[in-house]
């Protein structure tokens, strides 16, 4: 493999998930490394894990100290939340950590919608059949209370899972070609993550590229900055917490317009091209730059 490389002559080696082990022996080739970790599987000490893995201290123990070594040896390594950044500068001693983010296209602003539609976007994974299961049990019902004209729609295949069974205001709608016309009818957006590691999801993401409000547990933010979505969502982890920001935001006209405003300034800070894919471009112009600078003999 390495042979094989070499022969490409890269200007730099990016290297992705269990592939960063690799990055030791491409350094010492003279290779510059860039490793994409994305999330950690799981950490010693830390308070949340992937659902049903127990790995154990010592186990736990020996695969940090695996990955921290592969880490140290390359140049730059990327994670897609900062609470792991974090964690692997602070904790593993890697010297040059960066964000890689989800870069989504801004979307034309969606309109103000006169339908108390609240959307729920999601496939049929265990994640999201749990955040149902919560939702329509221990949710849904306050909100109908509150909102007898409330409508709750499902798009994606987590409509046609027992979890989303149609009920009173509920519509199991599936996937769609297009969902602009489904952000363009909401009024707030809900991600209800009970179960999986905690860092922004792609549905959060999309939410915020439609500049729709949306309502989340903690999962659905990163670690490192609990307060990222503020101006644009409500964080609520307890059932009635969540009821009670749903309520608000059908509710309340200028909460929801003020929420839509502040999506615009989530979306540009957290997931434009330039805010999730600007640091990895940097590091590989200077590599580039650095490879220009090289005679043909001394590059890899």
């Amino acid at each position: 493999m390495l042979e094989s490389i070499g022969a490409l002559r890269p200007d730099a080696v990016v290297l992705f998930h269990d592939a960063v082990h690799f990055a030791s022996r491409l350094s010492r080739g003279g290779h510059r490394v860039f490793s994409l970790v994305g999330h950690f599987k799981h950490r010693r000490g830390a308070s949340h894990m992937v659902a049903g893995e127990n790995p154990g201290a010592d186990k736990i123990w020996a695969e940090e100290h695996g990955l921290s070594r592969s880490l140290k040896a390359a140049e730059c390594v990327g994670f897609n939340s900062m609470d792991d950044a974090c964690y692997a500068r602070d904790r593993l001693g890697v010297k040059r950590v960066i964000p890689l983010g989800m870069g989504f296209n801004n979307h034309e602003k969606q309109p103000g919608s006169n339908e108390p539609v609240i959307l729920f976007v999601g496939n049929a994974t265990d994640p999201n059949r749990a955040a149902l299961s919560w939702f329509l049990s221990d949710i849904w019902p306050t909100v109908r209370t509150s909102c007898a004209a409330a409508r709750f729609r499902i798009v994606g295949t987590a409509a046609f899972t027992c979890e989303a069974a149609p009920a009173g205001g509920v519509e199991c709608v599936g996937p769609l070609p297009d969902l602009a016309p489904e952000y363009r009818r909401a009024q707030v957006v809900v991600a209800p993550l009970v179960s999986g590691t905690a860092g922004v999801k792609i549905k959060v993401a999309e939410a915020m590229s439609y500049g729709r409000p949306l309502v989340t547990t903690s999962i659905g933010v990163d670690a490192a900055d609990t307060h990222q979505l503020d101006e644009g969502a409500i964080v609520a982890d307890g059932a009635a917490d969540f009821a009670q920001a749903v309520i608000a935001l059908l509710s309340n006209t200028d909460l929801r317009r003020q929420k839509s405003e502040g999506t615009a300034r989530v979306f540009a800070k957290l997931f434009s091209y330039d805010a999730c894919y600007g640091p990895f471009l940097s590091w590989l112009g200077e590599a580039g730059q650095a490879a220009e600078g090289k005679a043909p003999s001394e590059m890899a």
